[in-house]
């Protein structure tokens, strides 16, 4: 396969394949992350929803490197963490954003615009549309 392939090929996994499964991946990686932070048992340590996506991908790479014959699907895997990591990284600073809300106390979705930037909160069990501006209560417009 060729290197278009296996971009074409993560792309379907990660677009399509594992969200369908698994759910988003600042989501996933988000639980994941918290769970590390707790089995690691330290004060010191957070890990990160970014860092979630790059242990994932070298452990891909331990993987090709100690494979006598090198398997096409590690090297999709490795591509595809480091596509959802890119994301969640480029995306950061609004996902914390929504998802620090300490005084929300409802169930929520995150809605995002055509670019997938955060856009706001919704509450699920209202409907209402909480922009994202709004969220956290540190604003001039609250």
């Amino acid at each position: 396969m060729n290197r278009a392939g296996f971009l074409n090929k993560a792309k379907d996994i990660v677009c399509h394949d594992r969200e369908g499964q698994y759910g988003r991946p600042e989501d996933s990686f988000g639980i994941i992350a918290e769970l590390w932070t707790a089995y690691l048992g330290s004060d010191t340590i957070d890990v990160t929803p970014q860092d979630v996506a790059c242990m994932m991908a070298l452990l891909k790479v331990a993987r090709i490197r100690n494979s006598v014959k090198h398997h096409e699907d590690s090297w999709v895997d490795a591509i595809g963490y480091m596509a959802c990591g890119g994301e969640i990284d480029a995306f950061a600073e609004e996902y914390n954003k929504a998802v620090a809300v300490e005084d929300y106390d409802h169930d929520f979705e995150l809605v995002r615009d055509g670019d997938g930037k955060i856009t706001g909160l919704r509450d699920l069990n209202s409907g209402v549309l909480v922009p994202i501006e709004k969220v956290g209560g540190n604003h001039d417009t609250d």
